[in-house]
């Protein structure tokens, strides 16, 4: 009797629990009504009166979650007028979340934009409409939703839709325009022959003893020549000389660094006086300027001050002295086969852009006119506003982070006077106007968005409490805006994570918008980013950032469909973590993307990301526009043992792109397939399929205690791998069990840097497989292709004393393109199958 008395005790406790915890759901329609209940038959109008009434249940419930909660969102299009906040207050549980989704079979749209309508036809080609009612102070957007496709902000040069990254740009000059009497920046090269003469007529004021100064450049050392002091010669035709000293290597980034030497004293006659510079021992150097003072103590270091167009200001000697200005170029006579006179040093500013003289626009107003620039080396892009122009120097003021170099590529947008081709529009901010040159035939029945937000939905926590527990799924993100002059690390996002933990955005779709689709930040942990669509985004896919102390941790991106991004800024990343540890980062297809496909990095020990998992992604089509770049990368500045994981990863076609100081497109240019960049330590990289690269496989710079193991490399363009030290730090690589197969017998295996290399770098080389396809004889050849000289070196050196040469046997009907016939040697050398099915979205089992 009392077990019957127990067992009913125990089910009215489960049935009140079940009642208890039965689901309540909010409906919002474009149709609905903030003012209705929120029931299917009476939906509220907006996502944000939903959350009121969570919030509201949750207060009268006194406890974070006694229910799950969903918020079904029926078909259309839902225009926010601010983000959606959640905070803890609106927290669900793990076993009673709060889930935002769309309606069953039906598609919601969380849009950041103003749809605009009221369109009028100006004339034959452009329609307007007007911006009053709804602009801000505030309010910048830079993008234009015209049905399901971004229309092209005009301008110059045009968008080439044929040719949409290799065409379409201008270059930044490599020469400064000329100028009666010289300039700084231009001057005399390839005077690298003994024997080479420059002369110049001068009118020197009084006889006295003069100093010489210099101003050159050289990159000797390349030669093994760390100074050009006595290789040449400077004097007085028919009176005194002197050997020019103080003329040490410069450097180079790309162009030639300058300094001034302080290289001889002479004694000069008064009168006119004919100058000469001889090249007397050989070596190549760049002259500049000379001058001549006769004040001891006058320096030209930090009295001649040059700015970006060679144009100078002088402080001159004291009363009585004089300071007597050469430029090298205005030479009366030059001498010798090869000589450049007036050859610039390929420009490099930050104050201005300078064009091409017969390219620079003849435009009388120059009203929101931005720069949109690849600077420096062409890592990253930015955009800037144009300050205003010297059309005397055809140069385009701005105020720019990074240096602006001979060849950058660049164009001009946002001027009504580039307004001339279908496809763009144009903001007429003084007539409160949009105006668009249509190419649709529908045209104005398509919706047009211009976006207001910069991001959509916020989860933030705080100190005291985690936002959690909160699902988005099956909705579509869609028109954000991005922040202006952004370069290394942009970080718009259309889902923010702050103080977030066991959050999860699946199954969603975000696209056309100006950031990325998903930040995390603030110590969020445990959420999950997966199975969603991330496509045509101005910025990446997810990002992660923070410091040591703040960073995100301990999150899974995993089977995201991640595809053409980076429209906007290119320092992106299908996921980059730009700090974070204990992240998995799996199964994610990544296509098309214009820098990183995934990258983590660790700038110091105060920024660091450690012991991530990247692994089975599929990574193709990456590293499209910008160079010295890896489809996986990661940067390893704290040098400590990270302990990531890179494995089992596809990476195909990894591309690069930059442009010579003469403005042409180099492409393919300086890519790896994975890069172990500055001191990337303790890294484990196994079990990848590296096929088709610039610059090799893997490059590993720098770094130490890396295990490099049982990969697959295959068809690099000019070297297959490459061990690049940076100074007695890299030690202690291991690399065993790889295959390397390529075509070109021309090619090398092995680069390193000469000057750091030695064999010891390695703890172990040993047990892989090599095949040239052109070559099968690669392990006879006497050409260099190694760090050693020929393979027999290498084998000398105490490498790869076990690794063979040998066909790795590739099945040629497989289903997986990849795939080793039983027989294939490299099995009997230790290789292990790579799951290659398992690789990609497919191959991620679904919760």
């Amino acid at each position: 009797m009392r077990l019957i008395i127990s067992m009913i005790v125990l089910m009215s406790s489960v049935g009140g629990l079940g009642a208890e915890n039965k689901e309540r759901t909010y409906y919002v329609s474009p149709h609905g009504n903030d003012q209705w209940s929120g029931t299917k038959d009476e939906p509220f109008a907006t996502v944000g009166r939903a959350i009121e009434a969570l919030r509201k249940l949750k207060q009268s419930q006194a406890a974070k979650s006694q229910q799950p909660v969903r918020v079904l969102l029926r078909e259309g299009t839902y225009y926010l007028s601010k983000p959606l906040l959640l905070t803890p207050e609106e927290s669900g549980t793990e076993d009673c979340p709060v889930t935002f989704a769309s309606f069953p079979e039906e598609r919601a749209v969380l849009s950041g934009g103003h749809p605009l309508a009221g369109w009028r036809k100006l004339d034959d080609t452009l329609w307007a409409t007007d911006l009053l009612d709804i602009q801000q102070d505030d309010w910048c957007f830079s993008t234009l939703r015209v049905g399901d496709e971004w229309a092209v902000k005009a301008r110059e040069p045009n968008f080439d839709p044929e040719h949409p990254r290799k065409g379409g740009w201008a270059f930044a000059a490599q020469t400064i325009p000329p100028k009666e009497g010289g300039v700084f920046g231009v001057g005399v090269n390839q005077i690298d022959t003994i024997g080479d003469c420059l002369e110049w007529e001068v009118d020197i004021p009084v006889d006295d003893e003069y100093a010489v100064w210099v101003y050159y450049g050289h990159l000797m050392k390349d030669e093994y020549k760390w100074t050009m002091d006595n290789q040449t010669v400077f004097g007085v035709v028919g009176g005194a000389k002197a050997p020019l000293t103080d003329m040490p290597y410069t450097g180079a980034a790309g162009y030639i660094n300058t300094r001034w030497g302080h290289s001889a004293t002479l004694q000069i006659p008064a009168g006119k006086q004919t100058l000469y510079w001889r090249n007397a021992g050989g070596g190549a150097a760049y002259l500049d300027a000379f001058i001549l003072c006769d004040e001891s103590d006058w320096r030209p270091d930090y009295a001649v001050h040059i700015d970006s167009t060679g144009e100078h200001t002088l402080e001159a000697p004291g009363a009585g002295k004089h300071a007597i200005l050469i430029q090298a170029e205005t030479c009366s006579r030059a001498s010798g086969n090869d000589i450049a006179v007036g050859i610039s040093n390929p420009i490099v500013t930050r104050d201005r852009l300078i064009m091409e003289s017969d390219a620079f626009p003849d435009w009388d107003c120059w009203e929101g006119a931005s720069l949109y620039i690849f600077p420096a080396m062409g890592w990253v892009n930015t955009i800037l506003p144009i300050l205003g122009t010297d059309k005397d120097r055809s140069s385009l003021l701005v105020d720019s982070p990074l240096d602006i170099r001979s060849g950058n590529r660049f164009f001009i947008a946002g001027t009504r006077a580039a307004l001339d081709t279908p496809g763009e529009w144009y903001i007429d901010s003084e007539m409160g106007q949009i105006l668009y040159w249509p190419m649709e035939d529908n045209f104005p029945d398509v919706d047009v968005v211009a976006p207001m937000l910069d991001r959509l939905v916020v989860l933030k926590g705080t100190d005291d409490a985690y936002t959690e527990h909160i699902h988005f799924q099956d909705l579509t993100f869609m028109d954000s805006t991005y922040t202006f002059g952004q370069t290394y690390r942009p970080a718009d996002a259309a889902i923010r994570l702050s103080k977030a933990r066991h959050c999860v955005v699946k199954d969603n779709t975000f696209t056309r918008l100006g950031g990325y689709a998903a930040l995390i930040e603030q110590k969020s942990y445990g959420n999950t980013i997966a199975h969603n669509t991330m496509n045509n985004l101005g910025q990446g896919g997810v990002i992660m950032v923070g410091d040591t102390e703040t960073q995100a941790h301990d999150n899974l991106v995993a089977a995201n469909t991640i595809m053409d991004i980076g429209l906007i800024y290119k320092h992106v990343g299908g996921v980059y973590v730009t700090t974070g540890s204990g992240n998995r980062i799996v199964h994610n297809r990544i296509q098309r993307t214009p820098r990183y496909g995934i990258s983590t990095k660790s700038y110091d020990i105060d920024s660091y990301s450690h012991h991530n998992l990247v692994e089975f992604n599929e990574l193709i089509d990456t590293n499209l526009e910008t160079c010295d770049t890896g489809a996986i990368e990661t940067l390893g500045r704290d040098e400590e043992d990270s302990g990531n994981i890179i494995r089992y990863n596809l990476i195909r076609n990894v591309v690069g792109m930059n442009t010579s100081p003469e403005g042409e497109i180099k492409s393919p240019y300086f890519t790896w397939g994975i890069y172990l960049d500055d001191y990337s330590s303790g890294t484990t990289v196994y079990g990848n399929i590296v096929d088709g690269t610039e610059f090799g496989g893997i490059c590993i710079h720098g770094g130490r205690n890396n295990r490099v193991e049982n990969n697959i490399f295959l068809n690099a363009s000019f070297e297959q791998l490459r061990l690049q030290p940076r100074d007695e730090f890299m030690m202690d690589i291991t690399f065993k069990n790889n295959i390397i197969a390529y075509q070109d017998s021309e090619q090398r295996i092995w680069k390193s840097s000469t000057r750091l290399w030695q064999p010891t770098l390695f703890k172990e080389c040993d047990y892989n497989l090599l095949w040239c396809y052109g070559d099968p004889e690669i392990a006879a050849t006497d050409r260099d292709i190694t760090p050693e000289g020929s393979f027999d070196n290498w084998l000398k050196a105490g490498l790869d004393a076990h690794s063979i040469v040998a066909d790795p046997g590739f099945v040629s009907n497989a289903l997986t393109q990849y795939e080793l016939r039983p027989d294939s040697p490299a099995f009997a050398l230790g290789f292990k199958p790579i799951p290659e099915k398992r690789i990609g979205p497919e191959g991620y089992a679904r919760d």
